[in-house]
């Protein structure tokens, strides 16, 4: 098909800028702007010619990318000009044969626009290159006296700037060698305060690029499931605000930190085993399901972990959960239990504890009591068991009970249960929120009830 736009064309005369034996463009009747662009041409030939070191080998398709998508290299084959005082472009392919394409004046200047743009990005790419082998030596022999540099996470928080901007990250640690140079605290370690503003913003930036990622993708389906765990992921990607936290410290840790339960983690699980999942991932992930006894195959969740530390928790900016860690494998097995009774619809026969607290704390009452081995407190879990799945069989139909607000009720019951479970625990929590305002609470299902089902689920 690209065969067709091929003709020949008289040889392009650099130093006029303009096919050979042709007038120049006529831009009496043109937007200013495009005069302006000509007028610049013309006092700088060498924007009108291609610039055969960029663009590499000669190639049709690349040149028609350039004009086409504005393929860089493929706009640098090009020699700008014009045929009868039409806007034209002109290149050599592969087989040395000279091409031209007649442009429109939009075209025609947006592509000449885009090389110049280009170009100047590349000169001052090549300035930072040049600068940056130039100082280098400088910047690692200051950067060894800089107080707290010698942290790993330090370290390549230096780096990082330094490849970003080396110019303010040399200015940076230049500053913090200063007797009257202020600390400040980055990821629970002390660390020069420019610095560390300097880390917040590039945090932010890319805080603001995930959640970008995540909209793009919420645009994309209409399925209110999909849309609900994406909504959970955005949730949970780590906030700049935490950046004076330890790096060491899981999503589940953040959450209980915050006083919040373990859905938002079950509902990454899920989000991942939808086949759209996350930006960059190549396929969904299977959650490991247990046994009949409810117990999990070791390797298989070993296995299932790797891949989901890589492809959501690490681009959350999380730590990923070490298996041989016991606390992280606690909080593992958490979520795959209140993930794994969600999805088939059964509640658990024993209560799902509290993750593990990041720092030793006091002991709670009630179910945190109980999860924390003070059986004094703690309920029976058969009893436990019974009053939730008497509850659920009671009111299990109640997200289909307001229409519009959770859908029709689906066919396959594996299906219903989930949402059943999920609108009895949005239930609570919206009561919790009326409470804290002082409103009376939902009084169906009756609160009380509900609350002790909720606690019972989440251990909350």
């Amino acid at each position: 098909m690209i065969d067709k736009y091929r003709q020949q064309i008289t040889p392009f005369d650099p130093e006029e800028g303009r096919m050979l034996g042709q007038q120049p463009i006529d831009t009496s009747d043109m937007p200013s702007e495009v005069t302006r662009m000509v007028e610049e041409a013309d006092k700088n030939p060498e924007m009108y010619v291609g610039n055969s070191a960029i663009a590499g080998q000669r190639s049709f398709r690349r040149a028609v990318a350039g004009i086409e998508d504005g393929d860089y290299q493929g706009l640098e084959h090009l020699d700008f000009g014009a045929v009868d005082g039409t806007p034209a472009v002109s290149f050599t392919d592969e087989d040395g044969q000279r091409q031209v394409f007649r442009l429109t004046m939009p075209q025609w200047t947006a592509a000449l626009e885009t090389r110049s743009r280009a170009r100047k990005e590349l000169e001052q790419q090549y300035k930072i290159d040049a600068y940056k082998k130039a100082i280098r030596p400088q910047y690692d022999m200051v950067l060894k006296n800089v107080p707290g540099a010698n942290d790993p996470v330090a370290r390549a928080g230096w780096q990082e700037l330094f490849e970003l901007d080396p110019e303010t990250a040399y200015s940076l640690a230049g500053g913090a060698l200063r007797k009257d140079a202020k600390m400040g605290v980055l990821y629970g370690r002390e660390q020069p305060e420019d610095f560390v503003k300097a880390q917040k913003a590039m945090l932010e930036q890319q805080y603001k690029q995930k959640m970008n990622q995540f909209r793009i993708l919420d645009s994309g389906t209409v399925d209110i499931a999909t849309k609900g765990g994406i909504a959970s992921a955005q949730a949970m990607v780590r906030p700049p605000e935490a950046s004076h936290l330890p790096l060491e410290m899981t999503a589940s840790d953040w959450l209980v930190a915050n006083n919040s339960n373990v859905l938002p983690m079950v509902n990454l699980i899920q989000q991942a085993s939808m086949p759209l999942g996350f930006p960059g991932m190549s396929k969904p992930l299977t959650p490991p399901a247990p046994d009949s006894n409810g117990n999990y195959r070791e390797q298989t969740v070993r296995n299932w972990l790797s891949e989901f530390n890589g492809s959501v928790i690490q681009p959350l900016g999380w730590m990923p959960y070490d298996y041989e860690n016991p606390n992280h494998q606690a909080q593992v097995i958490e979520m795959l239990n209140v993930y794994n009774s969600l999805r088939t619809g059964a509640i658990p026969r024993e209560p799902v504890s509290k993750t593990v607290q990041p720092r030793p704390q006091a002991p709670r009452s009630g179910a945190e009591a109980s999860a924390m081995g003070q059986p004094e407190q703690a309920e029976s879990a058969d009893a436990g068991s019974q009053q939730a799945e008497q509850f659920f069989q009671r009111y299990g139909d109640y997200a289909y009970e307001s229409p519009g607000v959770y859908g029709e009720k689906p066919s396959d019951q594996s299906a219903a249960a989930k949402i059943s479970v999920q609108a009895l625990l949005d239930r609570h929590e919206d009561n919790m929120k009326r409470q804290a305002r002082g409103e009376k609470p939902n009084m169906y299902p009756p609160p009380e009830e509900l609350a002790q089902f909720y606690k019972f689920v989440t251990g909350g």
